[in-house]
């Protein structure tokens, strides 16, 4: 569950230092050069390179989006399963060998517990899982993650047909390109082949604003926050030009 808390948590260390430090609160001077400091004790000397020129940031407009709310480097893997299912019939199937770059392999497509998620945590995280839903439902939901979600044979069933391997022409174009394919055998011993790639959300085929709204809105769901979410959703699109944040937060103000 961490992976969920551990960046909001580094923004409030940040922001709990900083409050101190105003009040006076001083810390080591020479944290990572200084004696007894980072280098001494956990990593040794190392350089920073220079990054952009602030004021003009190209890598915040390399980010990429989530369409689905699965791991990144499952969007492909939703997307070629509903490929799949436009297609074919998943009672049809009889094997899915999915071909990726290796770091896709390595990451949601090796180890074995990725073919018997347990927790949401590893079933969005699970090659394997993601796509047999998105073969079986035409694509990957937060109600796919429910403890009965993860329980269903359709889709243990359907994973058991599934194998990942990493292909070295796909992983030679990784991260320039994101490919991804899938050799389909069905139950009539017909063989198709299916290709994805730069799935939509990667910044060189981004989400529209209809899109992350729609995710946003699906997202909150039934939330303690669903019932503020127009207005959020309004106060982040006019965020660029507001004066602070203040405004910002005001929904989020259980208190009262």
């Amino acid at each position: 569950m961490w992976k969920g808390v551990a960046t909001p948590y580094a923004a409030q260390c940040g922001l709990i230092a900083a409050h101190i430090a105003a009040t006076g609160m001083t810390g080591p001077q020479d944290a990572f050069e200084g004696e007894d400091g980072f280098w001494q004790q956990v990593h040794g000397p190392f350089s920073i390179d220079e990054l952009d020129d602030p004021r003009d940031p190209k890598h915040i407009f390399r980010a990429n989006y989530k369409y689905w709310p699965v791991e990144f480097n499952a969007q492909l893997g939703v997307w070629i399963g509903r490929a799949i299912r436009d297609r074919l019939e998943s009672e049809s199937i009889s094997a899915i060998e999915v071909e990726t770059y290796y770091w896709t392999w390595h990451e949601i497509g090796k180890e074995p517990e990725k073919w018997s998620p347990a927790t949401r945590e590893t079933a969005d995280h699970s090659l394997p899982y993601t796509l047999a839903v998105s073969v079986i439902h035409g694509g990957v939901g937060l109600e796919h993650f429910t403890p009965e979600a993860l329980r269903d044979t359709r889709h243990k069933a359907m994973m058991d047909k599934i194998s990942v391997s990493p292909a070295d022409d796909i992983t030679e174009a990784f991260p320039e390109r994101y490919v991804m394919r899938a050799k389909v055998t069905t139950s009539e011993g017909e063989v198709l082949e299916f290709e994805v790639l730069e799935p939509k959300g990667r910044f060189t085929n981004p989400m529209t604003d209809e899109d992350i709204h729609e995710k946003f809105t699906k997202l909150l769901g039934h939330s303690s926050l669903a019932h503020v979410g127009e207005d959020l959703l309004q106060r982040l699109e006019d965020l660029e030009r507001a004066e602070g944040v203040r405004s910002l937060l005001e929904p989020l103000d259980t208190s009262s």
